[in-house]
């Protein structure tokens, strides 16, 4: 699945056969497990989407401040910014009942999150829910795509983004 995602964020145009060879296995025992590309999309989908979930949700049983949560929350998205970015490329996928109702699962536990943040005051709270997450989905595949271009290192991201979500682009 890793591979599939790493070769489709990049090229998603990619041919089956080309896609076979690149992950290391024959055109036929792609076919076998995945059918149809539609078949392979989904269940890319569907592992990205629990990947999240099995990344994030232990943050949540922690005692920590909603900030530090985020910043948890966002150190462990960011590497798997490449996973996000292909979900975020394949619109006909979200139509499927199932990814969309975990995806909008975890939109609404970001929403969450968000508000607790604002209720802290770590998050201004005259900003709009919904910008303050497309804010952050955003952010976090641009901080994983500065890291695979090589322009930020991996432990600097968090902080990073953590700091430009709070502070903006203004000289501190």
């Amino acid at each position: 699945m890793r591979s599939a995602i790493a070769i489709l964020a990049r090229n998603p145009d990619i041919t089956y056969s080309e896609l076979a060879k690149a992950i290391g296995i024959g055109r036929a025992t792609l076919y076998r497990h995945f059918p149809k590309r539609d078949n392979l999309i989904r269940e890319i989908s569907l592992y990205s989407l629990r990947q999240v979930d099995v990344e994030v949700t232990p943050i949540f049983a922690k005692p920590l401040t909603a900030m530090e949560m985020l910043t948890e929350t966002l150190a462990k998205l960011i590497p798997m910014g490449e996973q996000l970015h292909f979900l975020s490329r394949e619109f006909a996928v979200m139509q499927d009942e199932e990814i969309a109702r975990i995806y909008a699962a975890q939109l609404e536990g970001l929403r969450q999150l968000v508000r607790a943040a604002k209720a802290e005051g770590g998050i201004a709270a005259d900003m709009p829910d919904a910008w303050v997450v497309r804010l952050i989905d955003t952010i976090i595949y641009t901080a994983w795509e500065a890291i695979e271009a090589g322009d930020v290192a991996r432990n600097d991201a968090v902080e990073l983004v953590i700091r430009t979500l709070n502070t903006g682009l203004r000289a501190l």
